[in-house]
């Protein structure tokens, strides 16, 4: 199954109780990657050929950074606008209001929501290894590590969105 993947690096100043969008990554179909992050395909059963996620999906946090609030709702205008995220009020009947900014979510359009903290994403990227048939390491989880664990080591608090349809 293909699925489209949305990922997010979010950081949040000490002095502030907003996040701010710090990076958008991707992970390029990897199904080792998405499955450590999320397993989207539904819940991961024992015997599976993918790893367990270090997590169990969480939905989408609160307080989401402006930038990503735009790429994961709608809002409403007059005319339906898939690019731009604007969606009618007849269409976003059945739409659930995301905080009270204005924005919408569509219920059905993503079927996998989380985000995951720093000593999640390391420990990612640790199991990434027994499960890839080189035994190599994820550059794309090294690299999200790093951006994170830079911007940690300055006080400033990090988290990964991610969402998949």
């Amino acid at each position: 199954m293909s699925l489209t993947s949305h990922l997010y690096l979010e950081i949040q100043y000490p002095e502030s109780k907003l996040w701010w969008l710090a990076a958008k990554l991707y992970h390029y179909g990897d199904t080792n990657h998405m499955a450590l992050l999320a397993h989207p395909w539904g819940p991961w059963e024992p015997g599976d050929d993918l790893p367990k996620p270090v997590v169990k999906p969480r939905g989408v946090p609160k307080g989401l950074s402006i930038m990503v609030t735009h790429d994961y709702t709608w809002v409403l205008g007059k005319a339906y606008d898939q690019e731009a995220r604007i969606t009618t009020k007849r269409l976003a009947k059945r739409y659930k209001s995301y905080g009270t900014t204005g924005h919408w979510i569509d219920p059905d359009e993503w079927q996998c929501t989380t985000w995951l903290r720093m000593h999640e994403i390391k420990e990612a990227d640790q199991r990434y290894r027994k499960h890839h048939r080189t035994r190599r390491r994820s550059p794309e989880l090294a690299a999200m590590l790093s951006m994170m664990q830079s911007f940690e080591r300055q006080g400033i608090k990090t988290r990964v969105v991610a969402w998949y349809g």
